[in-house]
């Protein structure tokens, strides 16, 4: 896909660039997009892992949406997710149903940064309150340097 962006003709100008101004305006002066990865790569294995949790990010209007930059196991590599897959974000959560025992709570999420991002990858979450158990976890409570566990499946 990155290689067919730098293919194009240098008179193809993008929407995007036109409207931010943050991009060469031509394609073709563009860095890569993407970083397409095989399957059986991703750092994250069948067994869920723990990774500090970096950032949060506020993401538009009204404070219901985060950007969550979590760390990776290794630092020194980018996650390598296959495109189109998802990883498994688990946490043990009070349950008020049970007299304060917690409940695993396991939900998919599909990191919104490429492969191309060392160290960490970023989740779009948007925070649902009481009605999103997971999301409402990650969003307000999580502490930035505080771990949640991540795993990824290899048929997803």
């Amino acid at each position: 896909l990155a290689l067919a962006f730098r293919r194009q003709p240098k008179s193809l100008v993008s929407r995007f660039s036109l409207m931010s101004g943050s991009f060469p305006m031509l394609l073709a002066e563009r860095p890569p997009i993407t970083k397409l990865v095989p399957p059986g790569q991703c750092q994250f294995n069948p067994m869920f892992q723990a990774v500090p949790l970096i950032d949060r990010i506020p993401c538009g209007n009204g404070g219901t949406s985060h950007i969550l930059r979590f760390g990776l196991p290794d630092s020194s590599r980018a996650m390598d997710l296959p495109t189109c897959a998802c990883i498994l974000a688990s946490a043990d959560l009070p349950d008020d149903t049970k007299n304060g025992e917690t409940t695993k709570v396991i939900r998919p999420y599909t990191p919104i940064s490429t492969n191309d991002q060392v160290g960490s990858f970023d989740l779009l979450i948007k925070d649902y309150g009481e009605n999103g158990w997971l999301s409402k976890y990650m969003c307000e409570e999580l502490k930035i340097g505080e771990t949640m566990t991540f795993k990824h499946i290899d048929f997803n």
